[in-house]
This record gives structure tokens, C-alpha cells and sequence, in this order.
């Protein structure tokens, strides 16, 4: 019993491995899209595919199948499959206006200024192995040069180093100044309270 059993081997019986796809794309070519609302097959051959296991149940098609009238039947389906592409090619248009219209709900739009301050997203190789996790996950401040295109934009350190390559508004966010000053007010039992104010 000892030897290695791979893809296609079972009990040392070897299995087809063109079977095995053939059923991987049965499968998909009678499953209803959801984009379109058709199967694969109907929009290749113009009618909807009748699966083995139905063959022996009796149905309002299989009763009514009449073998003289099959090709007219067939032709004229043929003929009529152009309308049925036309109509899931409008319906997969429209679903792909109601994702885009979704995803784009969900984006938040970031425009920056010449001269701002951002904090740039710390990505994989610049992230600090030593600290783990915790490390952390933004870093900067870095000042806006130029900009690229629409969304891209060249960063320079405080210092004046530039940055080799330009940054998308995805890894840079805004980042704010706070000046803190520091006042002494007494409170009724003469210990002084420092509050801080931004």
C-alpha cells in the first residue's frame, strides 16, 4: 500500500483527470450568473441545457418534446439568442454601475495642498521588525512638494530630503499641528492646577 498517491490516484485506481474538469465546467456552464441572469450555456447555444439527472423525471418539456419540431424549435431559438445576449449584456452593464456607484460610496475623496503636512502609511519592508506590532503604523511628518497626477503626490522630510518615488492618497493622511500652552489657575486650596489648552 506504501507510494504516493497525487491528483488523480485513488486506491491505486487511476481517475481521468479530464473528467474531473469536464464536471468542473458542467457545472459552471448551467449555473445561472448573477450579473446577467443567464447560464453560460444559454447564451452560447440560445435554450437552457437539461441536465442528466432530470432526463428521468417527467416534466411539462420532456413530455411535450416533440423530435419533427425539435430543429425548427432549435433554429428559431438560434435566431432569437442575439436578443437574450443584447439583454445580459444591458443587465451586466447595470450591475457593474450599481458596484462601481457602491464602491465608490464607501471612498473617502483626500485632496492635499501644496506645503501641507502629511503622515505617510509605514508598508512592509520599511516597518521596524524589532518592534513587532507594535510598532507603529504611520510615520512622518513629511511636507507635499508637487504633485504627480490626480491623487499622487512627491513627499519631502522637515529637513528638505526629498522622497524618491510619489505617494498615493491611499498611504497619506493629513497630519495636524497642535500649539499647547500651559496656564496656572489656584484653586480654593491653594494647590496650583495646570490645564492646557490647545
Amino acid at each position: 500500500m506504501g507510494g504516493s498517491r497525487g491528483f488523480g490516484h485513488y486506491h491505486g485506481e487511476e481517475y481521468p483527470k479530464f473528467r474531473i474538469e469536464e464536471h468542473h465546467l458542467q457545472a459552471y456552464r448551467k449555473t445561472t450568473k448573477t450579473p446577467i441572469r443567464e447560464t453560460p450555456f444559454q447564451l452560447a447555444y440560445g435554450s437552457e441545457v437539461v441536465i442528466p439527472a432530470k432526463v428521468g423525471l417527467m416534466s411539462y418539456r420532456l413530455e411535450n418534446h416533440d423530435e419533427s419540431k425539435n430543429d425548427e424549435a432549435m433554429c428559431l431559438q438560434l435566431n432569437l439568442v442575439d436578443e437574450v445576449r443584447a439583454t445580459a449584456e444591458q443587465r451586466f452593464a447595470r450591475y457593474q454601475n450599481l458596484m462601481a456607484k457602491y464602491y465608490n460610496s464607501k471612498v473617502r475623496h483626500r485632496d492635499f495642498q501644496l506645503g501641507d503636512l502629511v503622515l505617510k502609511k509605514v508598508i512592509g519592508t520599511a516597518n521596524d521588525v524589532s518592534q513587532g506590532k507594535l510598532g507603529p503604523n504611520w510615520e512622518g511628518p513629511y511636507k507635499i512638494t508637487s504633485w504627480h497626477r490626480k491623487g499622487t503626490y512627491y513627499l519631502e522630510t522637515l529637513e528638505g530630503q526629498k522622497l524618491h518615488h510619489p505617494w498615493n492618497t491611499e498611504h497619506l493622511k493629513k497630519y495636524y499641528q497642535y500649539t499647547v500652552t500651559k496656564t496656572t489657575i489656584t484653586s480654593h486650596s491653594s494647590i496650583p492646577v495646570y490645564y492646557f489648552f490647545s
